[in-house]
């Protein structure tokens, strides 16, 4: 595991328009912290990247990713971090297992919220879910490469934009943001829980008063598949969280008030589903 260079948090948007002679495509480093390492063979023990704060804390995994079929994302969190992967193979900045000379790409972020369990037909490659995680402060990390019982730790510094810095936000501001970002983000996954829960019991259930007060419960949580849909609880925060991952600001009072609010929605909700299951 070679040293891995300061890196500077940048936000990135839009996606890339692949041209038609690869040749033509700029080679520029990825933005994040380059990872740079070298097998001398395949590894075929378990094999992953962990990214710790200063605290030890562990805040990202990494671990080698499985191809997938090509397909144009409409998340608007999408970035230019990466060329686009040809069809089938991982992208360029995958943890690789292969012997030789690799890179992985860490985005200097945390992990997102966790992901739905309970996906319905056709939504097994649907990437609409996956959220980032908020952007980590800046500050000193440790990148450790394990295959198998072999490991190897490299330190480096996160720093700020100085741009960010010149128009008066510091680290106490991206820190305070990313909490902030760190606790909705946390309070999805609960809400997600909670959604494959209420699936999960509809699932075989036949009408009758107890299918008719979980949907109710599902109709308060989770907008209908129709498009212009009213949001609901998990769409109202999902919208919260993407404000805070996407520039550095502190979040507004107004954004506060509204994750409380949100917040006790949800442990109503909560409340009525343990309820509706009879497991109180």
């Amino acid at each position: 595991l070679y040293a891995v260079q300061d890196a500077v948090r940048l936000y990135t948007g839009g996606r890339w328009r692949r041209p038609s002679d690869d040749a033509a495509r700029p080679q520029y480093p990825s933005v994040g912290a380059n990872i740079n390492y070298y097998l001398a063979e395949e590894a075929t023990d378990e094999m992953r990247v962990e990214i710790f704060d200063d605290n030890g804390t562990l805040v990202r995994e990494i671990v080698p990713e499985t191809p997938k079929p090509e397909q144009d994302s409409e998340d608007p969190d999408d970035t230019m971090e990466s060329p686009e992967a040809p069809p089938g193979k991982p992208s360029p900045d995958a943890l690789r297992t292969t012997a030789g000379m690799h890179r992985v790409v860490w985005d200097l972020r945390h992990t997102g919220p966790a992901e739905r369990r309970v996906k319905k037909e056709g939504e097994e490659n649907d990437d609409r879910s996956k959220l980032r995680g908020p952007m980590v402060p800046p500050g000193t990390y440790e990148a450790r490469l394990q295959v198998g019982e072999w490991s190897a730790r490299q330190r480096f510094d996160v720093i700020m934009d100085p741009r960010v810095e010149a128009s008066g936000i510091g680290p106490y501001e991206v820190t305070v943001q990313t909490n902030f970002a760190l606790a909705v983000r946390d309070t999805i996954t609960r809400a997600r829980d909670v959604a494959d829960r209420i699936e999960e019991a509809l699932e075989g259930l036949n009408r009758g008063e107890q299918r008719e007060r979980l949907e109710e419960i599902k109709a308060r949580l989770i907008a209908n598949e129709i498009r212009y849909s009213q949001p609901k609880l998990l769409d109202q925060l999902e919208y919260l969280y993407r404000n805070h991952i996407g520039a550095d600001q502190l979040p507004g009072a107004d954004a506060r008030r509204r994750f409380t609010v949100l917040e006790d929605e949800l442990a109503v909700l909560v409340d009525d589903l343990d309820l509706a299951l009879n497991t109180n």
